[in-house]
């Protein structure tokens, strides 16, 4: 499968789960598209690596791309996003609760990558990221406040 098609398929999950949030919650939508952005992320790195051109998309060409990316500053906050989903949700199902904070700590990285492929690319991802919800209650501010990267 090519790069295209593979970034195509899963940003169309991650958007069909944003879509689920009036029925499912913001828990339950977060901990489905945790599962998808670590392959997002790579896949970008991978479309990065290929200067856009759309090569095919394998484990090895893959790994050579994260390699690049890491070199590169410019991509110092994708680097750094991956680094995060390579910890947290790389081999576990991370319960609802904190998959709701794992998501709004990374909505700000999200963003980026949207920007970067319509930029880079003109290249359009994650249509329905602005549905996400970000309103939280104060118990979680107050958690994000002690706990700021």
């Amino acid at each position: 499968m090519k790069i295209d098609e593979q970034i195509q398929i899963i940003d169309k999950a991650i958007c069909r789960h944003i879509d689920q949030f009036n029925v499912s919650g913001r828990g339950a939508v977060s901990q489905d598209i945790l599962k998808n952005l670590r392959d997002l992320v790579e896949h970008i790195m991978l479309k990065i690596y290929a200067q856009g051109k759309d090569i095919d998309d394998n484990w090895d060409t893959i790994q050579t791309a994260i390699k690049y990316v890491k070199t590169r500053a410019e991509w110092r906050d994708m680097t750094r996003f991956h680094s995060y989903l390579q910890i947290s949700v790389s081999h576990y199902l991370v319960d609802e609760e904190n998959s709701e904070r794992l998501m709004l700590k990374y909505y700000v990285f999200l963003l980026k990558l949207k920007n970067a492929m319509k930029n880079l690319f003109a290249f359009d991802t994650l249509a329905n990221l602005d549905k996400f919800p970000l309103n939280t209650d104060a118990t979680q501010q107050e958690y994000y406040t002690l706990f700021e990267l």
